[in-house]
C-alpha cells in the first residue's frame, strides 16, 4: 500500500505541511488495523462520538469495518472523513442499493474510490464492467487502477479503488450518477424485471408474481431473453388455465421475411410433429425453435415455445 502523510509545519517556514510518501511494512500490512496506535486512536474518538457502548453490536461492526479498510487510507484520513465513511457503511445495510464516495490523496496524485454494496448484489465479472465505468467517469486510462474487496460481519461488499488522476486537479464527478451507472451493472436479471414490469401500461403484475415466474424459468431462458420479452411471456403464462391452455403470438422477427411465432401451451407437451403440419397448412416453414419448460411444483407444468417461421411465397403476410 502506497502511503502519503500530511504533516503540519510552523507557518514561519511558508509551508503548510510536509508529505511523507513511503510502503507500508510487510509486518504493518498483516496486523488488525485497529492495533496501530494512529488507527486505533481515531477508532477510539470515533466510538467516543458517536456514543456506542463497549461489546454492542454497533460497537463491534464498527471496529470490524476499520479493521476491513485498507490501512493506508485509515492512517491518511482524519476523524470526520473516517466517521463519514462508517456512516455510508452502516447506512446501507438492509438496503439494495449502491453507495459511492471518492476523495484525492494529500497531493492529489491519486483517487480513493470506495464502493459499498449488498453482497447478494455482487457477482463474478461485475468488478471489471464497474472499473471500467470508474476509470471512465475519473477519466483515468483504462487498466490503470488497483482494487481491493473486503466484507463486513452485515453482508455488505466494500470496493476500495485507487486509480490515477491524470490532471492532478480537482474533480468534480457527479457521484448520483456514477451510483446508478453502478447499480445498472450488478442489478440481477430478477431486478431489471420488477423494473420492467413498473413501466408497463398494460396489463400489470404483482410483484410476487413476477418473483413467482422468475423462479420457475431456467437460467438458460434469461441469458438469452430480455427483461421486456419474458414480461410479456410470463403475462401470457399467468392467462393460461384448464379451460383455456393454448395462447399465440406472432411478431415480425429480425430477420429479413422471418417470423418469431410463440405458443404458450399450459398441460401436455407440444411435440414438433404435431405442429409442424398446422404451420405448413398456414403456408409457413420452421427456421429454428427453442422449448422453455416452466414447472411449478405440484402443480400444472406449461412451457413456452418459440418457432423462428419464414413464409414459404417468401413474402411478408398483414399481421393484424
Amino acid at each position: 500500500d502506497l502511503l502519503t502523510l500530511r504533516l503540519p509545519r510552523g507557518e514561519s517556514s511558508g509551508q503548510r505541511f510536509v508529505a511523507l510518501i513511503g510502503l507500508l511494512t510487510s509486518k504493518g500490512l498483516a496486523q488488525e488495523a485497529s492495533s496501530i496506535p494512529m488507527i486505533r486512536r481515531k477508532l477510539h474518538r470515533i466510538l467516543e462520538l458517536e456514543g456506542l457502548p463497549p461489546n454492542s453490536h454497533d460497537y463491534k461492526e464498527t471496529i470490524s469495518i476499520v479493521d476491513s479498510m485498507p490501512k493506508s487510507e485509515l492512517l491518511q484520513c482524519d476523524v470526520e472523513f473516517l466517521r463519514r465513511d462508517i456512516s455510508m457503511i452502516f447506512g446501507i445495510q438492509g438496503r439494495s442499493e449502491v453507495k459511492i464516495r471518492y476523495a484525492l490523496d494529500t497531493i492529489r496524485h491519486l483517487i480513493s474510490v470506495l464502493i459499498v454494496m449488498p453482497r447478494e448484489r455482487y457477482f463474478p465479472g461485475s468488478r471489471t464492467k464497474i472499473l471500467q465505468v470508474v476509470e471512465t467517469r475519473f477519466k483515468s486510462q483504462h487498466a490503470s487502477s488497483e482494487v481491493r474487496m473486503t466484507s463486513t460481519d452485515n453482508a455488505l461488499y466494500m470496493l476500495h479503488v485507487l486509480l490515477p488522476n491524470p490532471g492532478q486537479d480537482e474533480l468534480k464527478v457527479n457521484i448520483t450518477e456514477l451510483e446508478q451507472a453502478v447499480l445498472e451493472i450488478v442489478l440481477t436479471w430478477e431486478d431489471k424485471l420488477y423494473s420492467e414490469g413498473a413501466r408497463q401500461s398494460g396489463r400489470k403484475l404483482e410483484r410476487r408474481e413476477l418473483e413467482y415466474y422468475a423462479s420457475l424459468l431456467p437460467d438458460s431462458y434469461k441469458a438469452a431473453v430480455s427483461q421486456a420479452e419474458a414480461y410479456q411471456d410470463i403475462v401470457a403464462l399467468d392467462r393460461l388455465s384448464a379451460e383455456k391452455p393454448l395462447e399465440l403470438s406472432i411478431d415480425l422477427g429480425s430477420g429479413e421475411e422471418l417470423y418469431d411465432l410463440k405458443l404458450y401451451k399450459q398441460g401436455d407437451d407440444l411435440t414438433m410433429s404435431a405442429i409442424l403440419p398446422f404451420l405448413e397448412n398456414c403456408g409457413f416453414s420452421i427456421v429454428s425453435e427453442t422449448v422453455t419448460p416452466v414447472r411449478p411444483h405440484r402443480q400444472t407444468s406449461a412451457a413456452i415455445y418459440k418457432l423462428r417461421v419464414r413464409p414459404k411465397l417468401g413474402k411478408l403476410i398483414e399481421l393484424k
